[in-house]
């Protein structure tokens, strides 16, 4: 299930992608072709619409189109010339983690203070660290033998998310 999309708002047409990156960087792509059109031969509207309405995000669902053996009935009559059958589309939601985002898929910004969740779906307000060409989560909890500061294995944290603002009176 490729769930991020890049849109190519001059010739309307959407990609879809395996990772937010990717998709930013094929609106990118599109982004500077216009650009590069638009200094060739000049900006009319459609090039700086085209620009402008460029867009990537999350898909948040999509189709499946389910297939089933032909029944012997059809074998007979459409002998070797289908494999399958196709039946209607179906509608897909895409599962949302409200906000959380994989570690496989993106990791957040070098000591940006997030939200962390570890493989024990325990959470926690963390920094990623980089030490040489080791990576770690610092974690702002105590622990009785360190005090605050607690550093855990870069596999343990699964998912992330921006820190939260708090309610404003």
């Amino acid at each position: 299930m490729k769930k991020y999309f890049a849109y190519d708002a001059l010739e309307r047409e959407f990609t879809t992608h395996d990772t937010l990156e990717e998709a930013k960087s094929q609106a990118q792509d599109y982004v500077d072709h216009t650009f590069d059109i638009g200094a060739d031969n000049g900006f009319g509207d459609d090039l700086e619409d085209g620009i402008k309405e460029t867009c990537f995000g999350v898909a948040l669902g999509g189709f499946d189109l389910p297939t089933r053996s032909l029944t012997k009935e059809e074998e007979d009559i459409y002998g070797d010339q289908y494999t399958y059958m196709v039946e209607n589309p179906v509608l897909v939601e895409y599962p949302q983690n409200n906000g959380w985002i994989k570690c496989s898929e993106r990791l957040p910004e070098r000591a940006e203070r997030v939200l962390v969740l570890d493989d024990d779906m325990s959470c926690y307000f963390a920094a990623l660290k980089f030490e040489g060409n080791r990576k770690y989560w610092e974690l702002e909890c105590y622990d009785q033998n360190i005090g605050y500061g607690v550093n855990v294995s870069f596999d343990e944290i699964l998912y992330w998310r921006p820190e939260l603002d708090l309610p404003q009176d």
